[in-house]
């Protein structure tokens, strides 16, 4: 992430939580491939995706694609980019972060 504060923050929980959970966690979700699954997935949801050329490359095009592709066979999905962040956008950039899932949930 970008923001010092936020990589304090999530340095810390990370490293006072449990091994052997952290771990489990880790495994379970690195072996879980919900691709196939996307189709049935029938709720409105948003996805906020990073994008920060400095760690993602040059071309933002890419990144969108990447997520666009990945989530194409989920109905009722809608895809956000939030630039000039890495994967704790809420820490990058809280205020673009919080006014996207405000309209969403309106």
């Amino acid at each position: 992430m970008n923001d010092p504060a936020g990589k304090t923050l999530v340095t810390a929980m990370a490293t006072s939580s449990d091994r052997g959970v952290f771990a489990g966690a880790m495994t379970e979700d690195l072996l879980t491939d919900m691709r196939p699954r996307l189709a049935n997935i029938k709720t409105p949801a948003m996805l906020l995706y990073p994008y920060d050329p400095a760690f993602q490359g040059k071309d933002p095009a890419a990144v969108d694609a990447l997520y666009t592709g990945g989530y194409a066979a989920m109905p009722n999905l809608k895809l956000h980019r939030i630039d000039a962040s890495r994967h704790f956008i809420l820490y990058d950039q809280p205020a673009a972060f919080d006014a996207q899932v405000q309209a969403f949930l309106k």
